[in-house]
């Protein structure tokens, strides 16, 4: 079980400035123009900005029509974890509003693996939100849709055998697999730091709102009858969700002076 820790909240580099920008875009689209005058409001070079998209377009991570860069590859891939990490209801969350108290559970086989398998396998298990009961073992409520990222889940499939089981006592099993108690205190920090900001300065509400979704990506997800009665999750998701707005106006304000 990996503890819940508040990150420091770490200057962005060029590459990450670029990501997290087009990230939090739908569609996830932006002119270079625009992408290096952002720059320029966090102190980075237009050279230094220029450079790393290209060096994103050669890596897959971005394509480039005529100076408008796009999202492409592994981060459109991390798009949807991220917008699928912020549902507006529970119900949403897990695609039918109930949870049966079943839990799918993935069990690796006994053929060797290379490391890259290995290392693909446990890529593939964070991204569907399961949790490792013990080498080889991983498992979590089925209270999320079965047809989620398609393409971890194959991964998985191609690896382990999927199985489904009952725990003894799940709410014991779900506080043994994941910090809820960590995740909590640290949601409960962000929910307050929201509150106080008021997006004077862009560079600061930037680096906030990139922590928030790092924070929802690793929400367990897990259905209301594993969580405390205070589990803040949903009042994190409202909080995101106004800060987002007010964000997206200052950007788009600075985008728009910055057109000309």
């Amino acid at each position: 079980m990996e503890s819940a820790r508040r990150p420091e909240r770490r200057s962005l580099n060029s590459r990450s400035l670029i990501a997290s920008t087009l990230l939090g875009r739908h569609p996830a689209t932006l002119s270079g123009k625009l992408l290096v005058a952002l720059g320029e409001l966090f102190g980075i070079a237009p050279g230094t900005m220029r450079v790393a998209l290209t060096r994103m377009v050669q890596n897959g991570e971005l394509t480039n029509d005529d100076g408008v860069y796009t999202l492409a590859g592994p981060l459109a891939e991390r798009q949807q974890r991220q917008d699928a990490s912020r549902p507006r209801s529970p119900a949403d969350r897990s695609g039918s509003g109930a949870w049966d108290g079943w839990w799918e559970q993935w069990v690796v086989g006994s053929d060797a693996r290379s490391a890259d398998q290995r290392a693909g396998l446990r890529r593939a298990a964070n991204v569907l939100k399961l949790a490792e009961l013990r080498d080889g073992v991983w498992l979590r409520p089925a209270n999320l849709p079965a047809d989620r990222l398609p393409e971890a889940a194959e991964v998985m499939a191609d690896q382990a055998d999927s199985l489904r089981s009952q725990p003894a006592d799940p709410v014991i099993m779900a506080q043994s697999l994941w910090d809820l108690d960590g995740w909590h205190r640290l949601a409960d920090e962000l929910i307050a730091d929201i509150e106080a900001d008021d997006i004077a300065g862009i560079p600061e509400s930037f680096g906030l709102a990139a922590e928030v979704v790092r924070h929802l990506l690793y929400d367990p997800a897990l259905p209301a009858e594993l969580l405390p009665t205070t589990w803040p999750g949903e009042a994190l998701r409202t909080a995101y969700n106004n800060h987002e707005k007010r964000l997206l106006a200052a950007l788009n304000e600075f985008y728009r002076t910055h057109l000309v």
